[in-house]
């Protein structure tokens, strides 16, 4: 019996299955296949605007680096004229000092040494 049931049931599922006369040549579906092209959208060329200074700098910008060099050279000259008066602030008291006290020939070398340096570094 559990033979025939089997049989049975698989005769049912086969049948379910053929539901459907498929013996004629009629189509039992539809297909429709609708294909979408996307448009190619151009987009105008960004062109660079006509540089009318040709790179050159603004008027603004060359006064300002000349201000600046300017402003470097006044300070480059307020330091070296500070290490001069230093220089010889230190040269004048040492020779001060050994005035008074007769220092040794190194302390005379040094100072002259120095005289030397702060007359070759003048302009």
């Amino acid at each position: 019996e559990r033979i025939r049931a089997a049989l049975e049931r698989q005769e049912q599922q086969q049948r379910f299955l053929r539901g459907v006369d498929t013996s004629s040549d009629m189509p039992m579906f539809h297909v429709h296949v609708e294909v979408r092209v996307r448009p190619h959208v151009l987009t105008p060329r960004q062109e660079d605007a006509f540089d009318l200074t040709f790179g050159l700098p603004s008027v603004g910008e060359l006064i300002f680096d000349g201000v600046e060099k300017i402003r470097s050279a006044v300070v480059k000259y307020r330091r070296s004229r500070a290490e001069r008066r230093a220089r010889k602030e230190v040269k004048d008291a040492l020779a001060a000092f050994c005035a008074a006290h007769g220092c040794s020939t190194h302390v005379k070398a040094y100072i002259r040494a120095q005289e030397a340096e702060d007359e070759q570094g003048r302009f």
